[in-house]
């Protein structure tokens, strides 16, 4: 787990690179055991895993290195470019097993199962 004073030190140096104000971290509050090395020090979101926790981490910089070659947008996570890259491809592979319905991103797909062909949907 990273530390609120590593964390510190951590902004501190993105800061000193980027020119861009950052506030430090509040205080953590008291967790139950077991879960420490599995909280974000900054926020103190609980994650499944201490590599989901070091991921994570990079959305409290702001720093997004990987931009979109078609529309520039940026993006903190590898992951999430790949992900927006299909919209600009046209390829649509997550396809609705209950309807003609296809997506671009699974998110997209859940969002329509849910909304659409869950029980009491409107």
């Amino acid at each position: 787990m990273m530390h609120r004073n590593s964390i510190i030190l951590v902004l501190s140096h993105y800061r000193a690179a980027t020119d861009r104000p950052v506030t430090p971290p509040p205080k953590p509050k008291r967790r139950r055991r077991g879960t420490s090395s599995r909280v974000c020090g900054v926020c103190e979101r609980i994650f499944s895993s201490r590599s989901a926790v070091r991921r994570h981490l990079v959305t409290h910089t702001g720093h997004r290195p990987f931009s979109c070659t078609v529309c520039g947008r940026h993006f903190s996570l590898k992951g999430n470019l790949m992900a927006h890259n299909l919209t600009h491809s046209g390829a649509k592979p997550f396809e609705c097993h209950l309807c003609p319905q296809v997506f671009s991103q699974r998110c997209s797909l859940n969002r329509h199962l849910r909304r659409t062909h869950e029980r009491g949907a409107k």
